[in-house]
């Protein structure tokens, strides 16, 4: 479910007062700091099963555990939010610089840019809305039980879902939203989700028993009923919302498989989204001009290999690469974290596990993913990592995206900043977040040896398609592509792959869109801007400097990061 709409409507008590007050004797502004605490409770809510993840003691944030509930908001909750935020941005510039620390007034910048973004951004409800049923058991399967209001709140959440359904069904119904291809997926997901709730080897049922059977602070006999009330809960309430839904799917009208800017509205909601997702403010030609000139600067590279004897210094070291040999995921991610030393500053070791998904979400789940740790929780809280099937170490670049240097590794890194509000581990920049996982996913190629280059020479191959994809994007999302359209363009570009992975290229960007520029565009302005840096400080560059720069500003749009960046090559 999208965060927009819930941070909009819950944040009305964050600020009531104009607090001004001069810094304490260590520097901070205790004012300013007490009404974070504020913005952080009033931005969870009362209700939000999210709590379950994203605190350790939800309890103390004036959340209602045994209450959780799937909810979609209401238009009339989405309209009365808009005017709200326009008053937190003017009550937290109130807070004056030269009264905060340096930390804190990079916390304000950061808070104030995120809130501008909403406030500023046109955002129909039609397209703030994105029900994600089928995110629903993933959801309940991450629940952690810390007490036995936990358990409560679970079933609570277990018997919400008929009502969030009705209320997903009615949205889709009213606003006709739902493209054939997202109907086509969810009819598919929901007949498994019918079908398998009633197994005992159901991964609902099946890792129920094991986190319960687990728990100290309950009875066996309190055991046994728990489990015992959870599977009827799944064959009853569960099992029956997904075949009313499936039911009810039946009548929903979709839409064609176009674009955005085949709905009314929808080429100007593009126009911000885009700018939200790669956390720059720009507008559309823009960004088509950044796109143009980053693909003159990754082809000229490209030709240049091409054109010498290194293209084949490459495909020889290719043709005799075999995958790395690591017994299981801990060896890899210890092995990544050792070597990442060289290039990143080093933080203690993490604490972490790592589990197997499911077989029966196997298809639906990417092959690795991070749990982020609750934002209350300390450091040495053990953090999890989920991979899809059995491990592969010819997945490594997978992981280094998921653990180290990547997103395991930055969230640490984070929760380490001296002086910085937790509200910044709640509100995050997507395209920093992602943006630096895919662009360490590219540099863990260098883990893996190669020549002199290579490491370079693989980048800009990825960088060459990323181009073409964002180019495709706005194509389709601003220009109103058919899938017959988007073909047309990649033969222009001599793009020569086969109609069945433009099938699927169409079909991923019609169901996500701009999802793809939280992780390439980021990823390519990191790397842009390293480029920039290396040389303007010749010499002077130093790579581990360059990354702890960006990992100190914390999860930060680009235009923010931008700042920090001109400082940061002024002082080198």
């Amino acid at each position: 479910m999208k965060k927009t709409l819930t941070i909009l409507v819950i944040l009305i008590n964050l600020f009531g007062c104009q607090f001004v007050s001069s810094p304490s004797n260590d520097g901070t502004n205790k004012d300013f700091e007490s009404a974070l605490d504020t913005a952080l409770v009033s931005m969870i809510g009362t209700t939000d099963p999210s709590s379950n993840y994203l605190l350790e003691h939800p309890e103390e944030y004036d959340v209602d555990v045994e209450h959780y509930a799937f909810r979609l908001g209401s238009e009339e909750d989405f309209e009365m939010s808009k005017d709200l935020i326009k008053d937190i941005q003017k009550n937290i510039r109130k807070f004056k610089d030269r009264t905060l620390s340096d930390q804190q007034i990079i916390d304000k910048r950061v808070l104030l840019y995120e809130l501008e973004r909403m406030a500023s951004g046109y955002q129909p409800f039609q397209f703030q809305v994105d029900p994600e049923l089928d995110a629903i058991p993933q959801y309940l399967e991450g629940f952690t039980f810390r007490t036995e209001s936990d358990i409560r709140g679970y079933f609570s959440l277990i018997d919400s879902i008929p009502t969030y359904f009705d209320e997903s069904i009615a949205f889709y119904n009213k606003t006709e939203m739902m493209t054939q291809f997202e109907h086509e997926k969810l009819t598919d997901f929901v007949a498994v989700m019918k079908e398998q709730s009633l197994s005992d080897d159901f991964f609902l049922i099946k890792g129920f028993d094991s986190k319960i059977s687990s728990l100290e602070f309950l009875k066996e006999s309190e055991k046994t009923a728990t489990i015992q009330e959870n599977r009827e809960a799944i064959r009853d309430v569960f099992y029956n919302a997904f075949v009313k839904l499936e039911n009810d799917l039946k009548t929903v009208k979709t839409r064609p498989n176009r674009g955005l800017a085949h709905l009314e509205n929808g080429k100007t909601y593009y126009e911000t989204l885009i700018p939200s997702l790669s956390g720059r403010n720009l507008t559309i030609p823009e960004f088509q001009m950044w796109i143009s000139n980053r693909r003159i600067e990754v082809y000229q590279r490209l030709k240049a290999v091409e054109t010498s004897n290194k293209l084949q210094e490459y495909q020889d070291f290719e043709s005799k690469q075999s995958a790395p040999d690591y017994k299981d995921a801990y060896a890899l991610i210890d092995d990544l974290y050792k070597k990442s030393l060289r290039d990143f500053p080093e933080i203690p070791e993490i604490p972490y596990k790592v589990y197997n998904i499911d077989a029966s979400l196997a298809a639906i789940s990417n092959p690795a993913f991070y749990y982020v740790p609750p934002i209350d929780s300390n450091p040495d809280h053990t953090q999890r990592i989920y991979i899809n099937s059995t491990f592969d170490p010819a997945n490594f670049t997978t992981f280094a995206h998921e653990a180290i240097p990547g997103h395991m590794y930055q969230t640490q890194y984070m929760r380490g900043i001296k002086g910085m509000h937790p509200i910044r581990l709640y509100i995050r920049n997507n395209a920093m977040t992602e943006g630096w996982a895919q662009y360490v996913e590219l540099l863990s190629v260098r883990y893996l040896g190669g020549p002199k280059g290579y490491e370079d020479y693989i980048r800009d191959l990825y960088e060459s398609m990323y181009l073409i994809l964002l180019e495709v994007d706005i194509g389709i999302h601003y220009n109103d592509w058919s899938r017959e359209e988007m073909g047309a363009f990649f033969d222009s570009v001599y793009v020569n792959n086969t109609e069945e992975e433009r099938d699927e290229i169409y079909r991923q960007i019609i169901l996500e869109p701009g999802n793809i520029w939280s992780y390439y565009y980021g990823a390519m302005s990191i790397q842009s801007m390293k480029e920039r840096a290396q040389k303007e400080l010749g010499d002077a560059f130093d790579e581990k400097t360059f990354h702890q720069m960006i990992l100190d500003l914390g999860s930060a749009s680009f235009d923010t990061m931008d700042i920090l960046f001109d400082e940061y090559l002024q002082t080198q």
